[in-house]
């Protein structure tokens, strides 16, 4: 599973295996997948996922920018035990006035994938007042990732 608790104030996204019969996730099956930058306070997952092929599973993550707090938006791949396959730079970030107005200015966040044919649709909040809908051809996307391995 992925997930993103934050430990001892440290936001990173976290892989995990979670008990479904008693809602747990144990804390030695915590591992990090993707850390933050010196230019960033944190990084988390930011959608559902969406499969790719038998064992590659597309996510969005955010990271909040230490200069001025703003969210961005990036793709990872990871496999089906959670570990990072790829991921790209920021493909998603705030760049006008549409994104300064309203209760946290600054923001896009990704709430959910959806994959429609060939079609990669991201919904997210807007700076908490509108949510966007951002689509790209999914061939556009996954030219925007660095493969870790191979």
């Amino acid at each position: 599973m992925l997930t993103r608790p934050e430990i001892d104030q440290e936001g990173l996204c976290w892989k995990s295996v979670a008990n479904l019969d008693s809602l747990t996730i144990p804390v030695d099956s915590l591992e990090p997948v993707l850390v933050y930058e010196d230019w960033e306070v944190k990084v988390g997952w930011s959608t559902n996922v969406v499969k790719l092929s038998s064992n590659e599973y597309l996510v969005g993550w955010h990271g909040i920018l230490r200069g001025d707090i703003s969210y961005r938006e990036g793709l990872a791949v990871v496999d089906g035990e959670g570990n990072l396959l790829a991921v790209s730079n920021y493909v998603l970030a705030p760049r006008g006035l549409v994104e300064e107005y309203g209760d946290r200015a600054l923001v896009i966040f990704g709430d959910g994938l959806v994959l429609y044919k060939e079609l990669l649709i991201w919904v997210g909040g807007v700076s908490d007042y509108a949510v966007g809908f951002f689509s790209v051809e999914l061939d556009k996307a996954l030219e925007k990732l660095k493969w870790l391995r191979g």
